[in-house]
């Protein structure tokens, strides 16, 4: 792409270039070995096994040239903290953050999941929590995945 760019460009010449010039940006993660079946995770107390006391699989696949042990699968946790604070990082985005508090709403008109009956009684049930306006309210959305195995049927959560 450089090459193809005006002589003048301030673009990266290889990929290292661009990888180091991103690191930067990455959001923390933590990368959780799983057993090949998905029966087990290797967490904590387990990071010292090497076969499945479920299924009897090997966790590595085979070594790498520098002897390294390879895994078979693996797991991606980002932590929910570090994108909170990414969200308040900027002006524009804390003031969404925080519209569910802040936003004067017509009433009887629901606009937003915080104009629910089931929001407010959560604001009632808990005033410490709501009594902050940048509190954040995290919930679950499951849509697309088979939360009880019903992987041949059609199910949506909305």
């Amino acid at each position: 792409m450089k090459e193809i760019c005006l002589n003048n460009n301030d673009m990266a010449s290889n990929y290292y270039e661009v990888k180091k010039l991103l690191a930067g940006l990455e959001l923390p993660h933590r990368k959780i070995d799983v057993w090949p079946n998905s029966c087990m995770l290797f967490w904590k107390e387990a990071d010292g096994l090497d076969r499945c006391p479920i299924c009897d699989d090997g966790r590595y696949l085979t070594k790498s040239k520098e002897g390294r042990q390879i895994p078979i699968k693996q797991l991606i946790y980002f932590p929910v903290g570090s994108r909170l604070q990414r969200y308040y990082a900027t002006k524009k985005r804390a003031e969404n953050m925080r519209w569910h508090h802040e936003h004067k709403r017509a009433p009887k008109v629901m606009a937003h999941p915080s104009d629910s009956e089931v929001w407010k009684h959560l604001d009632a049930s808990y005033p410490l929590l709501t009594a902050k306006p940048r509190n954040v309210r995290l919930s679950l959305c499951t849509d697309g995945f088979s939360t009880f195995g019903y992987c041949g049927q059609a199910y949506s959560c909305w």
